[in-house]
């Protein structure tokens, strides 16, 4: 057995291991799935839908994604079910999918005995790995941005006129789940636009075809972009994406690759070889094309944060990071210590993955932990705190809760209808990371909460939650 086939069996071993581990151990919700699953219930109409994304139903949350996302999730609910584990498997099977179109462009792009292995080294960057375990676009946009990389690379080598008319559908596609796609259709104009210069030739037809792609959207998109969204879109945004001066330190390169010290390793990397082999990066079509698409990811972030909305976030760019660990590796293929590097960058990748699959700086809510405790205690009534629509309808859509037949008890403790009830597990979001990160605070003041006629027998405090246990006088 080769070095290269030992390496990419265990690379994809591994990131199998931890997608079904983070599956399995990471099963909480942060706040903007809870929207996202509330978005989309198979139970109501996709008109109900619509108005839940756009915020005009009591309850809903404004969402500033577009809907193809919302609805694709939807259709999925309909035929396998409505639950929080479906969401999260909706995302796992669009990042298996997205780690099998990166298979397919490395075919294109890199000699022939590397393909698994530079596949396999994207399938363990960790920072995919934590987006895959979240019911929220961050997959689906990979998946959708990729296919387009793929197809853009299909018709440099094919030159066909076909692949063309389907790539220019794919860009008004791609455009349309997210409008920070852009900077992959921007990048397109200017690979062919410099295609030209180098080859001296003067056919701009497919650069002015691509560039009327963008136009077309706008024109579609006219009020998402520049109407009533976007005062919205600033306001969501604008207290946690935007610009400082630690962008450009860092680059997100602390959080593709998990840490700063990993992030520090591969942009020492990435900067020996732009600058050792600076020719070929301009003259290479598949580097030159890689670097446009960062290149402009980049800048995109940039210049909306400064004019437009603040996006400083780097799960808005996440397409680049294949397209960086592609571009290292199409560089050592075309070294001569090739065997040597990938042996190194691969144990790198390795050692990154075995020491950060769980270093996110705030956890999510263990909510499934919290049911656990609730129903070792025997107990199945549970008045929920906050009782509002996304927090509720979240906790009631986990399979556990059905699972273990759950009731939610606040319509009748509320209304003081308590015959019945002999006992009851209030269930409290007690000062959640998410929203105060790791500070020591006195308890929410809400999960204190009294009920006539009850009494507190046992207390449990786990972090993000506060279980009280109540029993009629």
């Amino acid at each position: 057995m080769t070095t290269y086939r030992i390496l990419y069996i265990f690379l994809f071993s591994l990131s199998l291991f931890f997608l079904i581990f983070n599956f399995i151990h990471d099963s909480g919700y942060w706040f903007d799935e809870w929207s996202t699953l509330f978005n989309v219930d198979p139970n109501i109409t996709f008109e109900q839908s619509l108005n839940r994304i756009k915020g005009f139903e009591e309850g809903s949350e404004r969402e500033i994604t577009p809907p193809i996302y919302f609805l694709t999730l939807k259709l999925f609910f309909l035929i396998f079910g409505y639950s929080t584990e479906n969401g999260r498997l909706f995302s796992i099977i669009f990042f298996l999918l997205s780690i099998l179109l990166i298979y397919f462009i490395c075919k294109l792009t890199i000699k022939k005995d590397l393909h698994l292995i530079a596949t396999s080294i994207v399938a363990t960057n960790p920072f995919l790995l934590w987006m895959a375990n979240e019911t929220r676009i961050d997959m689906f946009l990979l998946f959708i941005s990729i296919l387009n990389i793929f197809f853009f690379l299909v018709y440099l080598q094919k030159r066909n006129n076909f692949i063309f008319i389907i790539l220019f559908f794919f860009n008004l596609l791609t455009l349309s789940v997210y409008p920070l796609t852009l900077s992959i259709i921007v990048a397109q104009i200017f690979y062919l636009i410099f295609d030209n210069f180098i080859n001296k030739k003067k056919d701009y037809y497919n650069s002015l075809i691509i560039l009327i792609s963008i136009l077309l959207y706008i024109l579609i998109n006219f009020e998402y972009l520049f109407g009533k969204t976007a005062p919205a879109i600033i306001q969501n945004h604008s207290h946690y994406a935007t610009l400082t001066y630690k962008f450009f330190i860092t680059f997100f390169f602390n959080t593709f690759f998990a840490t700063i010290f990993f992030g520090f390793i591969f942009a020492s990397i990435i900067i020996y070889f732009l600058f050792s082999y600076f020719k070929l990066n301009l003259y290479n079509n598949y580097l030159r094309f890689f670097s446009l698409v960062i290149f402009f990811s980049f800048l995109q972030i940039i210049i909306s944060s400064l004019f437009y909305i603040p996006v400083v976030s780097p799960r808005y760019i996440i397409f680049v990071i294949p397209l960086i660990l592609l571009w290292i590796i199409i560089h050592i293929s075309l070294s001569l210590n090739t065997k040597f590097l990938i042996t190194v960058i691969s144990i790198i990748c390795v050692v990154n993955l075995i020491f950060n699959y769980d270093k996110k700086p705030i956890k999510k809510p263990p909510t499934s932990f919290a049911l656990e405790i609730i129903n070792s205690n025997n107990e199945q009534s549970i008045y929920l705190l906050p009782d509002v629509p996304l927090f509720t309808n979240y906790v009631q859509h986990k399979k556990i809760f059905v699972k273990r037949n759950f009731k939610l008890i606040n319509k009748y403790l509320d209304k003081k209808e308590v015959d019945f009830i002999n006992s009851f597990a209030l269930l409290c979001l007690n000062n959640p990371r998410y929203h105060y990160g790791k500070k020591e605070l006195s308890d929410n003041i809400s999960c204190l909460k009294n009920f006539i006629g009850y009494e507190q027998y046992k207390v449990v405090n786990i972090p993000d939650y506060k279980i009280v246990f109540f029993n009629k006088r």
